[in-house]
């Protein structure tokens, strides 16, 4: 259970990253609205739509949206599925990496009992 909460946790949050970076890059990639014919560019990484103004230009394409879509789902999915299967690695109790276990608690003795 603690898998699938992480892992839908962290692949919801990754389409969020890429919708934002989907609109950031549509800012970016799009020309000022002080130019008379500047041009709206939507889609990252592939650009899907673009749309002008005098000179009527109006260009979408399902292919790139559908790949846009791919590639934004299956990344989430990789990056929840890797997230997910870290969260569940433990370290072995002479590990280098001993900051990541549990520190030594007193015991009401008065000295140190080893960590768990």
């Amino acid at each position: 259970m603690k898998k699938l909460v992480i892992f839908i946790t962290v692949f919801v949050s990754t389409l969020i990253a890429f919708a934002f970076v989907g609109l950031v890059a549509s800012v970016l990639m799009s020309d000022s609205g002080d130019e008379p014919d500047g041009v709206d560019r939507l889609g990252f990484p592939f650009v899907f739509k673009e749309q002008s103004g005098p000179v009527a230009l109006d260009y979408f394409s399902l292919n790139r949206l559908i790949a846009d879509t791919v590639v934004a789902v299956s990344a989430s999915a990789w990056v929840g599925f890797r997230c997910a299967k870290r969260s569940t690695m433990t370290l072995p109790h002479n590990s280098p990496d001993s900051i990541l276990m549990p520190l030594e608690q007193p015991n009401t003795r008065g000295h140190s009992s080893p960590g768990v």
